[in-house]
C-alpha cells in the first residue's frame, strides 16, 4: 500500500465448505489467489467484481499473463463467469460446495445475501443426503453384522472405528420390526 492511503477495512467470505474440497485442492495456486482478490474486490450488493487485469495482477502479486490464464482456469471450473461490459470486463463469482464427492452445489457469490445462499445450500446438501438415503439398500443384514461384531476383537481395533460399530448397530437395533 503506498504512503498517504488509508486501508480499507472490508471483509469477504471464505466458506470452509467450498475452500477445503478436492475441486478448490485442483486449482492452481495463482488461481486461488486471483479468486481470493476477486471476491475482495466484488460487490457487495451484486457480487461482481471488475478490477482491471493490472489491478488483479498488483494484488495477488503475479504477472498479468498469469492472472489471465488464472481467470481462464476459474473460469472453467466453474468459480466466474466472465463477461464484458463497455470497455470493462466484468466476473461473477461463484461458490462450489461438495456434499460428497462428485456431488456438488453452485451458488452465484452474492457477500449482502450470504446467509441465503449457506441456507440454500444447506437444503440442497440435505435433498441430495435424502435422494441418496432412498436410492441406497442395505447390503448387510442385521444378523450377519452382529456376527461379525462377535467375531471380531473389538479391543484391537481403534477407539473410532469401535464407535462407529457400535452406532451402526444401534441404528440397525432401532430399525427391527
Amino acid at each position: 500500500m503506498s504512503e498517504g492511503k488509508k486501508p480499507i477495512w472490508n471483509w469477504s467470505h471464505l466458506l470452509s465448505a467450498s475452500i477445503l474440497t478436492q475441486r478448490f485442492a485442483q486449482l492452481s495456486l495463482k488461481a486461488s489467489k486471483v479468486y481470493i482478490v476477486l471476491k475482495v474486490r466484488c460487490n457487495l450488493k451484486t457480487g461482481i467484481a471488475f478490477p482491471s487485469l493490472k489491478r488483479l495482477s498488483q494484488d495477488a502479486g503475479i504477472s498479468v499473463s498469469s492472472v489471465q490464464r488464472a481467470l481462464k482456469e476459474l473460469e472453467s471450473a466453474g468459480y466466474i463467469e466472465s463477461f464484458k461490459d463497455r470497455r470493462s470486463k466484468k466476473y461473477v463469482l461463484y461458490e462450489i460446495l461438495e456434499p460428497e464427492k462428485g456431488k456438488a452445489v453452485r451458488k452465484q457469490y452474492i457477500p449482502s445475501d450470504f446467509k441465503v445462499l449457506v441456507q440454500e445450500a444447506r437444503e440442497e446438501f440435505e435433498a441430495l443426503r435424502l435422494k441418496a438415503v432412498e436410492t441406497v439398500k442395505p447390503i448387510v443384514s442385521a444378523p450377519y453384522f452382529e456376527n461379525i461384531l462377535s467375531d471380531c476383537d473389538l479391543e484391537k481395533l481403534p477407539a473410532d472405528v469401535v464407535e462407529a460399530l457400535q452406532r451402526i448397530k444401534e441404528s440397525m437395533d432401532r430399525k427391527k420390526p
